[in-house]
């Protein structure tokens, strides 16, 4: 066996088992998650100073591992031997590929922690969070329902979308995040209602055009449909 053999299958081993341990250690996603998880070191494999590089049967070039600009890269090249896939480590921020629960999540953090990323996929759906500054951005689908929540200020909920099977509706909030007008669409019609800052319902417009104003939740004034 060549030291070329005995380096590419050393460096897989050791990726294999790198890799193995994450998929047997599931992790939840929080604010408070490190940027790298820790990994333990058994044994070491000298990088000649030109890179390692894994080559097929045909001597063509597949992947590369070594040092750019200072860095640690890891490059999955195609079939004209150019990178197509780059994975390059360097002082900013970090990315985590992990198991969570029965699925799988990638999630990209800037340096300082205060701005990530996360897409998620479950037996459940899929997920995708954007966070800065502790406002969270969500875009989910479960197959049988979507939902899209907008931050506002101070964090608090801004807008929310949802659509299911039989119904969909669009959620404005105030800057406190109380509801303040919803507007529900159902298979018989639709809802327009209008709440005041403490989320109490003030008027509502039905499908079939009837007009109600509320006040302390009591209907005080209502209107015909038009043309009664």
């Amino acid at each position: 066996m060549t030291l070329r053999h005995t380096l590419l299958f050393s460096l897989l081993a050791l990726i294999g088992g790198f890799v193995g341990g994450l998929i047997g250690r599931p992790v939840q996603a929080s604010a408070q998650q490190q940027l790298t998880p820790p990994v333990t070191f058994i044994n070491s494999i000298l990088v000649p100073d030109d890179g390692l590089k894994f080559m097929d049967k045909n001597s063509k070039v597949v992947a590369f591992m070594g040092i750019q600009g200072g860095n640690c890269m890891f490059a999955l090249l195609n079939n004209q031997e150019r990178p197509s896939i780059t994975f390059a480590a360097g002082v900013g921020g970090g990315v985590n590929f992990n198991t969570v629960a029965d699925g799988a999540q990638m999630e990209m953090i800037s340096a300082n922690g205060s701005t990530r990323t996360r897409f998620s996929a479950t037996s459940f759906g899929a997920m995708f969070e954007a966070e800065a500054s502790k406002n969270l951005l969500v875009i989910s689908n479960t197959g049988s329902s979507s939902q899209i929540t907008m931050p506002g200020a101070a964090g608090k909920r801004g807008i929310d979308l949802i659509s299911g099977a039989n119904s969909s509706s669009l959620t404005l909030n105030n800057g406190a995040g109380v509801s303040s007008l919803n507007l529900e669409g159902v298979v018989g019609g639709g809802m327009l209602t209008v709440r005041d800052g403490t989320g109490k319902v003030t008027a509502t417009v039905g499908s079939s055009g009837v007009f109600a104003s509320h006040l302390d939740g009591k209907t005080v004034w209502r209107a015909p449909a038009v043309g009664n």
